[in-house]
């Protein structure tokens, strides 16, 4: 049991997470602390993915050795938290979003993942999704919740593009110059570097997604 949970630490820390702790079978997990960055939802999907199929593989191993089955449970909500900081001490985060993730984890079925509304808002052109049922005591937190079925064989920052459905403003400049680059790195066959540097929010995957890199 220790290994594979070490196991699974290891597959999140791959992805970014950070774990904040374990309770018995149930571990909390951070994409976005203690920096936050634009791609934090989609890497914490991409990490619930990789355990999906890490416990699959553990079960075909399994089926040949014994009668039990490994089982998961996944719960994924994006949203605030109020960060406490205390000398000495490891800071702890309260608020609603690790509470609805939670919940999310609780009710859901075994070997399903599950995201709130607010997550497969973000993540809906990567992976594909069917509707569930939330929760019950969350109705008022979250209408909508969904099961994550896998992910899309698309390029994800492509059809990021694609589905927003919201223009980009006021980065025309940049678009043409990352336009200009790639243009002359096709033509030259070069090797060539891109770097796209920001604080966290103002559109960098968008930027990408929008150029095609």
């Amino acid at each position: 049991y220790n290994d594979l949970t070490d196991l699974c630490h290891e597959k999140l820390s791959m992805f970014g997470g950070y774990i904040a702790g374990s309770i018995g079978d149930r571990t909390m997990v951070y994409f976005g602390f203690p920096s936050a960055d634009g791609s934090d939802t989609r890497r914490a999907v991409m990490a619930a993915l990789e355990l999906s199929s890490l416990f699959t593989r553990k079960n075909i191993i399994l089926a040949d050795q014994c009668t039990f089955k490994l089982s998961y449970q996944i719960g994924i909500h994006t949203g605030m938290v109020t960060v406490r900081k205390k000398k000495g001490e490891k800071d702890s985060i309260i608020g609603l979003t690790p509470n609805i993730a939670g919940k999310l984890c609780e009710s859901s079925q075994s070997d399903t993942m599950v995201l709130s509304e607010t997550t497969f808002e973000l993540v809906k052109g990567i992976v594909e999704c069917e509707m569930a049922t939330p929760p019950p005591g969350l109705q008022e937190s979250i209408k909508k919740v969904y099961r994550m079925i896998g992910e899309y064989r698309s390029e994800g920052l492509v059809m990021m593009a694609e589905t927003n459905g919201i223009p980009l403003i006021g980065r025309k400049q940049e678009i043409r110059w990352l336009a200009d680059a790639i243009k002359v790195w096709r033509e030259k066959q070069s090797g060539k570097v891109f770097l796209i540097q920001g604080e966290a929010g103002i559109g960098k995957s968008r930027l990408a997604a929008e150029t095609g890199i």
